[in-house]
């Protein structure tokens, strides 16, 4: 008697059975979580679009790193330091670097501010100055931008170069230079978020109250909602593979039914 064969009766053969049912079953809940997550990410995209078209809100003193998106306002000054950069696009696609410092708020905080973007043309060549940002009081609008470390496909940071691949907030405070504002206190710097696509003018208790210029080549980086949706191509791959795996099974199995049909 032959495996998969009872009293000269053919039948399925339990283990490459018990595997296929086992393995398409998973891989079909796979496609259903691919599918479930994809929903939650539409609402997230969605929500994180509407906030970038609602009105700036007083920066809230308590912050989760929950309020990815949200326009905010603020005033302050900026440390003057040379700046942190970070790969960034322009409003054209022109790949470029977004340039980042610490500000000291009115309320006493610190926040990182990524106040504005130059092109890669012009932070190259053995010249190289990278503009600082502007000096005095300054009122702020600008949209909030949430703690991101990268995942393992991340360049590391080179923060003797004081350049980073991720909006690593906690990273980029420790490579700040703060001597200007002595020593740095956890309980006065914000390390869930930092601030993104600025716009700002003189305080009102600024000399010179009224719009600031941005320094020459310097230009308000583009925003792009960064989230990364593959879901539905994920819940594609997984209900493919698991037609797959049932079409090479029936096969089989027919195969196998078909030469004990003949042997027989």
């Amino acid at each position: 008697m032959t495996p998969g064969t009872t009293s000269g009766r053919w039948r399925l053969p339990l283990v490459p059975t018990v595997i296929t049912v086992v393995a398409v079953t998973l891989l079909i809940s796979l496609g259903i979580w691919q599918v479930n997550r994809l929903a939650w990410k539409q609402d997230l995209i969605a929500k994180a679009a509407a906030r970038l078209d609602a009105e700036p809100i007083p920066l809230p003193l308590a912050l989760s790193g929950d309020e990815a998106f949200l326009p905010v306002r603020f005033s302050g000054r900026f440390i003057q330091a040379e700046p942190l950069r970070l790969p960034a696009t322009g409003g054209d696609g022109t790949p470029g670097q977004l340039l980042i410092n610490a500000m000291a708020l009115d309320d006493g905080r610190q926040l990182l501010v990524g106040w504005g973007w130059i092109s890669n043309a012009l932070t190259t060549g053995t010249d190289l100055a990278i503009p600082r940002p502007p000096g005095g009081a300054l009122e702020l609008q600008a949209v909030l931008r949430p703690h991101n470390a990268g995942n393992p496909l991340t360049p590391g940071a080179k923060p003797e170069a004081r350049i980073f691949f991720a909006r690593n907030v906690s990273a980029m405070w420790q490579t700040l230079d703060n001597g200007a504002m002595g020593e740095v206190s956890a309980d006065t710097v914000i390390s869930t978020v930092m601030a993104d696509r600025v716009s700002w003018r003189a305080s009102a208790t600024s000399a010179s109250n009224g719009a600031i210029r941005s320094p020459q080549g310097i230009s308000s980086p583009a925003i792009q909602l960064e989230i990364v949706n593959n879901h539905l191509q994920y819940a594609v791959t997984w209900f493919g593979l698991a037609a797959t795996l049932l079409v090479v099974f029936v096969l089989d199995m027919l195969g196998r039914r078909k030469r004990f049909s003949t042997v027989r």
